[in-house]
């Protein structure tokens, strides 16, 4: 059974047999005998989606009198490409069919795409999709869970993704499945293969693996020497001093087995990188996420600016749709907990970090959590005693 992709470059490879530029193709009769006419019934229904879909995408096109099939710029661009064709396989196909369209098949396909890294979707950008689409809808993220609280509706991802796909006028609806779509594939074209980390969910964003034993009462035993958590350091950029002091922390990290995701190990050698979608795959792909709390991390966050503001949003998703999660983790680094601490952030366990001398004991405490290790264990249950 073949898939939607493979299915597509059945057509893009008629346009390579015959060596064919922009706005060159070939008549329909050609591709109805070479490939739809060796497909099984099933992958002859696949056809008509990916054949539309590619139409949609605009990698094709079709003369109105339905005769003549056409390569575009984008498809030009594309199917000469080696490099491109190979990651793009790699790539979820979520366009549905056109018409007599399964909107339940074709939403549960969608969430299992977008619900995971590498093609995690926040809140904040997915309403900023569904918003070019249909400006009827309250467009600030904030405003539309205060809405469903106030309704008595459910604030889970899953279940206000739906809806708001749901919302849509089918044939718009059908156009957002294609906007994802192509949202999916720009990351290929947008990223060099070698440089970009997010695409295939394979690849780690950090491939070093340290070895180098861990310190005191934090040593484990043989059988955990190849666990390694991965984390996401959040901070805001407030001065040299703190940069240096976030990099120290991350490398003593890294020394004692912690894959840590740090935007200066990652983006300092990558001109032209796109910054919001590292974020969004870094906060998504880590197991957790150390919040550097200072009075102007907290700033930031309260006003979404700049990168911690990308970072909050997506970290305000997640705990939107699970309040009892423990994937983000507060660390105290200046200021007060008042001065320092976003609004989600309150009332959760935090490590101080501001007090130089006691740093070693607070890092070790959050290794001890990194690797759940706790110090202190709750021991085993024995036997019932036998009462006289």
């Amino acid at each position: 059974m073949k898939t939607e992709r493979q299915i597509a470059e059945q057509i893009f490879q008629l346009f390579r047999n015959q060596n064919c530029s922009y706005n060159q193709g070939y008549v329909i009769n050609v591709l109805t005998n070479q490939v739809v006419f060796k497909l099984n019934p099933k992958e002859r229904e696949l056809f008509d989606i990916v054949f539309l879909g590619l139409q949609a995408l605009k990698y094709i096109s079709v003369d109105q009198d339905g005769f003549f099939v056409r390569l575009t710029k984008k498809g030009f661009d594309y199917i000469y490409d080696d490099n491109i064709v190979e990651r793009m396989q790699k790539i979820p196909w979520v366009i549905p069919e056109l018409k007599n369209t399964n909107w339940i098949v074709a939403w549960n396909k969608l969430w299992k795409v977008i619900n995971e890294s590498p093609y995690y979707y926040s809140g904040p950008m997915f309403m900023e999709l569904i918003c070019e689409l249909d400006n009827s809808i309250e467009s600030d993220y904030y405003r539309y869970m205060e809405f469903r609280r106030a309704a008595g509706m459910s604030t889970s991802r899953k279940d206000y993704f739906r809806d708001l796909i749901n919302g849509l006028p089918e044939d718009i609806r059908y156009e957002f499945y294609v906007r994802m779509q192509n949202a999916l594939e720009e990351k290929v074209f947008l990223y060099d293969n070698e440089n970009n980390h997010g695409i295939d969910s394979n690849i780690d964003l950090i491939s070093n693996e340290y070895t180098e034993p861990i310190k005191d009462d934090t040593i484990k035993d043989d059988t955990s020497k190849d666990i390694h958590p991965k984390v996401f350091i959040s901070y805001s950029w407030d001065s040299e001093e703190h940069i240096k002091w976030v990099l120290e922390l991350a490398t003593k990290l890294c020394e004692n087995g912690i894959d840590v995701i740090l935007d200066q190990w990652e983006l300092s050698h990558k001109g032209g990188s796109l910054i919001p979608d590292f974020m969004v795959n870094a906060v998504s792909s880590a197991e957790r996420v150390l919040c550097i709390m200072t009075p102007n991390y907290k700033l930031k966050t309260d006003k979404l600016n700049g990168g911690v503001g990308v970072e909050y949003s997506i970290l305000s998703s997640e705990l939107v749709e699970n309040l009892q999660t423990t994937k983000f983790i507060p660390i105290l680094r200046l200021g007060d907990e008042h001065q320092s601490t976003p609004i989600l952030l309150n009332k959760r366990i935090c490590y101080f970090m501001r007090d130089e001398d006691n740093f070693e004991d607070a890092f070790t405490d959050l290794l001890r959590d990194l690797y759940n290790e706790p110090k202190i264990v709750k021991p085993a249950l024995g036997e019932k005693p036998r009462f006289k």
